[in-house]
């Protein structure tokens, strides 16, 4: 006898005490076995939703990449909104802590900033 023909002999007998085994099981063992068995093939798919999602996002962060890419090199660099110094010192000013005071006398700065642009002199 060849190796083959005793593993596949081997095979048939345990298939065979399998099948017995199994058949004299009652109903309930039968059905956890099965959903145990169920539940343990499942796991081993991996999730198709989470695969499509991964998949999704991958392409979205290649494709912002390749359109960032091209259009920095078409010398299209993103538009960036001019900030003038004065703009940073008005921010400046109402992130201080007193910038409450300033609320306070908020009629005051409004007339200080029609005098100064009106060109009236101050004080």
């Amino acid at each position: 006898m060849t190796k083959r023909s005793d593993s596949k002999d081997f095979e048939a007998r345990v298939a065979a005490r399998l099948r017995a085994s199994a058949d004299g099981l009652d109903a309930a063992t039968r059905s956890r076995l099965n959903r145990a068995r169920q539940a343990a093939l499942a796991e081993l798919e991996p999730a198709p939703q989470r695969a499509r999602l991964w998949t999704a996002l991958a392409a979205a962060s290649v494709a912002g990449l390749a359109f960032g890419l091209w259009r920095t090199q078409t010398g299209q660099a993103p538009r960036r909104l001019p900030v003038e110094d004065d703009a940073a010192t008005e921010l400046e000013l109402l992130l201080a802590e007193d910038s409450m005071e300033m609320i306070e006398d908020f009629d005051f700065y409004l007339w200080l900033a029609e005098a100064d642009a009106g060109g009236e002199r101050v004080g």
